[in-house]
């Protein structure tokens, strides 16, 4: 789905965190804006932001991945236009027209009409 920019975003984690499928991850506390998201400690000595439907609890602060992630955010202007690839939690992944690709909040883009 195409969408239209209509509040701008720009990254705060500049070394964002990845993780890889059937990776062990340590986790925090849930983020108070985004409930559906958690902190996230990887194995490299990371740690930033991951939602909780990507992780499978282990035991008490620690959680196997389900899938491959990345936490990389997308900065985009307003006006600009992206391509929306995934949605989860509130936030999406989103490819611009140069070919660059991350996520932002959904609250960025204009309602579908």
């Amino acid at each position: 789905m195409l969408a239209l920019i209509t509040l701008a975003h720009k990254t705060c984690y500049p070394n964002p965190i990845a993780f890889r499928a059937g990776e062990r991850v340590r986790t925090g506390h849930e983020d108070d804006e985004f409930p559906d998201w958690v902190r996230t400690f990887t194995a490299d000595g990371y740690e930033g932001w991951a939602p909780l439907s990507l992780l499978t609890p282990t035991g008490a602060g620690e959680a196997l991945a389900r899938q491959d992630y990345s936490a990389r955010e997308l900065d985009v202007a307003v006006g600009e236009r992206v391509r929306v690839e995934l949605e989860l939690a509130d936030w999406l992944w989103v490819r611009n027209e140069t070919g660059g690709s991350g996520w932002i909040p959904a609250s960025c883009i204009a309602s579908p009409s």
